[in-house]
């Protein structure tokens, strides 16, 4: 049941929503814990086990404020910060981490107080209660920032879009900055002068690949420039120009996403009419010839530079109803997008490029905005080839990180089958799963284990797989479980590896990270390092190494956490290829987590995995609502997750189903211009 889909149609003042948007569990008690008094009518010993001031702040001030307070903030993590339940609701990302390690016996460490099991169970009770409480329909910010600007790769990909030519001017842009594990978050991405030059020069070197391209194009060339007609200046310069004035029409609009303003097709005008008086003059006082038909190219040439120049093509800037002003009273309350944007947002989230002509005539029209027409897009765009480019080149390689594959160092003295070719290999392994959990709707746990992967010649010899004698990648069935799922595929696990040799820590906090979203904090400034002497790490297995290390108080607590997991991928060596032996003795992949949970090898850590399926869902969720809104995590994100969570329950765990709950859900469906 969609608790989060309000009437899309409709205005929302300040959110008009159907009885469907209010989370109803617990309703009366989450009143009461939220505002700080006591419950009504109960028990006195209920009261007591669930009163915040009398009993759970006392209990975590004494077993977690020693590590965790103003004055010693262990792991950037400050509890006495929070001083009533509105703080708890307030920082819910940083309490769900601390009811999760409670529930797994992981904090307080042992060498603290102990926490009696039934004085444990009181906090998580209080916390399940206090962050499971929250009535969406009073959540009124959808937190999406105004304008963001295209990432190179999507300016790359509005480029070859809007003229049709494979060229990749962003490719030598700035670096972008990162924020919350991905690039084009609004905040984050301000505009400096120097960047400005960059999309003056860029919209310079578009035009001019059109004009050079239009040479021995015809087709291209009467699409962007119209037939070259010779004209005399005072009789046929008119037609000519309304010629030049509807291809550039057109061209602004595909450009900017949406119907361009009058005012700037009208300046796109002068500049033409400018341009063609300037190669007059030009030609008057040289002796070149300059036909009019020359003139009339550089003319449109300069016109189209201009569109690119302009901030409504290398931004994605979203309209307000009615473009209210500054002084509006209604742009203080969160409002559906228009077709347009919301056509836009559908796109560059699901494709990472603009929306296509089905897309546009839909926004149009305006029936974009009908729900039912809106889900029926979705599941066609999520079967088009360009996902690939969308959310697997887009998302997935910065949540799952392989995007940094390419700069990866692997020792090539100890691994010279990791040659630059078997990399791009490994990299398309991981593209290809999971363009086909994309668009054949496969369930999202694929991503942890699956009976099938995608591999070329050199793939399927480096995993010991039947050879493949034809080119290109292609699917295969796998019997074996030490294969399938990304977890075990060959590029996540050379990228948590040192260049010569496996990182059990790193692998660990990646899966921890990734996978459970609950990555253990950075290391302390003063931890001590590994044994790195070439001779020891010739004798010793990197357990017995990390054994040493957790002797170390400041380290065992975290390491807990992350080597159990990372010792069940150490029969991968640092290429992900599979080995018995390490330093000369058989391998150990067995692991024990701080809740006595055991495990062994990737078969057992896959089944860990698919056992707490629901955290590595709600990551992905949390993870793609960053990624789609441009935006950190807010308020109303816990309601969108919840949905999304419902419905890969009904629907077997299906991606569709989290994408199309994305999709339809109150922040991707509104913005405001308030922050509430």
């Amino acid at each position: 049941m969609n608790r989060l889909l309000p009437e899309f149609t409709c205005c929302i003042s300040p959110c008009r929503v159907s009885a469907r948007f209010i989370l109803t569990r617990r309703i009366l008690g989450s009143f009461f814990l939220l505002t700080g008094l006591a419950f009504p009518a109960w028990s006195d010993e209920s009261e007591l086990a669930l009163s915040w001031d009398r009993t759970i702040q006392p209990l975590v001030g004494r077993h977690c404020y020693h590590c965790h307070r103003d004055s010693d903030v262990s792991g950037n993590v400050n509890l006495q910060r929070d001083e009533n339940p509105r703080m708890i609701v307030r920082n819910r990302k940083k309490w769900e981490t601390v009811l999760q390690v409670l529930r797994s016996e992981e904090m307080p460490p042992e060498e603290g107080r102990t926490l009696k099991s039934e004085d444990r169970e009181k906090i998580i009770t209080f916390l399940d209660t206090q962050l499971g409480e929250i009535d969406c329909s009073t959540l009124k910010d959808p937190g999406t920032p105004a304008a963001r600007r295209l990432t190179r790769h999507e300016y790359n990909l509005a480029v070859e879009d809007l003229t049709g030519l494979p060229i990749r001017p962003a490719t030598n842009f700035p670096p972008e900055p990162i924020s919350f594990g991905f690039v084009g978050i609004g905040a984050a991405t301000g505009l400096t002068p120097v960047e400005v030059n960059h999309y003056y020069a860029a919209a310079d070197s578009v035009a001019d690949a059109l004009v050079l391209a239009a040479e021995t194009d015809k087709k291209l060339s009467d699409h962007f420039f119209g037939p070259y007609e010779d004209f005399d200046q005072d009789s046929d310069q008119a037609p000519k120009h309304k010629s030049a004035s509807d291809r550039l029409r057109r061209f602004a609009d595909r450009a900017f996403r949406r119907p361009a303003d009058q005012s700037f097709l009208d300046g796109l005008d002068l500049i033409y009419l400018q341009s063609i008086q300037h190669s007059e003059q030009d030609a008057a006082n040289s002796d070149i010839t300059v036909t009019n038909d020359e003139r009339h190219v550089r003319a449109m040439r300069d016109a189209m530079s201009a569109v690119l120049m302009s901030p409504r093509f290398f931004m994605r800037i979203e309209t307000p109803p009615g473009n209210p002003g500054i002084d509006d009273p209604t742009i203080a309350e969160a409002y559906p997008v228009d077709a347009y944007d919301y056509a836009s947002r559908l796109s560059y989230f699901l494709w990472s490029s603009p929306p296509d002509e089905e897309l546009r005539q839909l926004a149009e029209t305006g029936q974009l905005t009908d729900p039912v027409i809106a889900k029926q897009q979705v599941e066609r765009m999520l079967k088009d080839r360009r996902t690939a480019d969308g959310l697997v080149r887009g998302f997935f390689a910065q949540w799952l990180q392989f995007d940094r594959l390419p700069t990866h160092q692997v020792d090539s003295t100890a691994f010279p089958e990791a040659t630059t070719s078997m990399l791009r290999s490994m990299r398309r392994e991981v593209e290809r799963v999971l363009t086909e959990i994309i668009r054949k709707n496969r369930p999202i746990t694929d991503i942890i284990d699956c009976n099938y992967t995608f591999v070329d010649t050199r793939l399927a010899d480096f995993y010991g797989l039947t050879p493949i004698n034809e080119p290109g990648f292609h699917r295969v069935s796998l019997s074996d479980r030490r294969r399938g799922g990304l977890v075990v595929s060959a590029a996540l696990l050379t990228l948590q590896s040192d260049p010569a040799r496996t990182n059990v820590p790193r692998r660990g906090n990646y899966i921890a990270g990734t996978f459970f979203g609950d990555p253990p904090p950075p290391p302390p400034p003063d931890v001590p390092e590994l044994i790195t002497d070439d001779e020891n790490a010739k004798s010793v297995t990197l357990r017995e190494l990390l054994e040493k290390h957790r002797e170390s108080p400041q380290c065992a607590t975290c390491h807990a956490q992350m080597d159990p997991i990372g010792f069940a991928l150490e029969n991968y060596d640092a290429i992900g290829r599979w080995r018995t032996e390490d330093a000369g003795q058989p391998i150990d992949p067995s692991g024990e987590l701080p809740n006595d949970v055991k495990f062994s090898g990737p078969e057992g850590l896959k089944d860990l995995l698919l056992a707490r399926k629901e955290d590595m869902s709600k990551a992905l969720i949390e993870n793609l609502m960053i990624y789609a809104l441009g935006r950190g995590p807010r308020e109303v994100d816990p309601c969108v997750v919840e949905d999304a969570l419902d419905s890969l329950a009904e629907n077997e765990d299906r991606f569709s189903s989290l994408i199309l709950t994305i999709t339809q859900s109150f922040p991707f469906t509104h913005r405001s211009d308030f922050a509430f």
